[in-house]
């Protein structure tokens, strides 16, 4: 999802195209030039612009209505991955029960902003070392109750069986529904 983001945008795409995925960026109604950055720099990126902004939770409900792909994968338009962060990120869902894989994310500064999440007993969604540094406690697989939708990896199909994504969440939140939602279906 991207809104007012053409300054973002270029970063992002540079790390992401070289990972061989076709990407769809959902554009919510920007007014900075991004439909032409996109048009002009990134020919080859389809684009799906949105009359209003729809929050990121309705962005990716209406890129989930418009492809067919087996798996979806979110990334924010100010992340930028490393090489090998696609593969990597799909092989965790080769075991039918993973639904949903999420990445470690770090700050700019390298201290993590998520390693997945955690749900506290008041419902609270906490991201897994947040703030912390990245000393490596959080480089292997693990099951957590969310995925961050920063950088999240979906299968289509466990998505459309729960509902999707909620768009009422617009811009938080929407992640941690989803996945408990996923987790309640059976899902890990």
């Amino acid at each position: 999802m991207s809104w007012n983001g053409a300054h973002l945008l270029p970063a992002c795409l540079d790390s992401v195209l070289p990972e061989g995925a076709d990407v769809l960026v959902v554009d919510n109604a920007s007014t900075d030039g991004t439909l032409d950055l996109l048009a002009t720099k990134y020919p080859a990126v389809q684009v799906i612009r949105n009359a209003t902004n729809r929050g990121f939770a309705g962005g990716v409900a209406r890129a989930l209505e418009n492809i067919s792909t087996p798996v979806a994968v979110l990334l924010n338009n100010d992340a930028e991955v490393r090489p090998g962060w696609l593969a990597a990120l799909l092989r965790t869902l080769d075991a039918p029960e993973v639904a949903a894989a999420s990445s470690k994310l770090l700050l700019p500064d390298g201290r993590l902003n998520s390693a997945g999440g955690i749900v506290t007993a008041s419902g609270y969604g906490h991201d897994r070392g947040f703030g912390e540094p990245d000393d490596g406690r959080f480089d292997e697989p693990a099951d957590v109750m969310y995925g961050c939708g920063a950088a999240l990896a979906l299968k289509t199909d466990a998505v459309r069986e729960v509902g999707g994504v909620d768009p009422r969440f617009f811009l938080y939140y929407e992640d941690v529904d989803l996945s408990w939602r996923l987790h309640l279906a059976g899902h890990s």
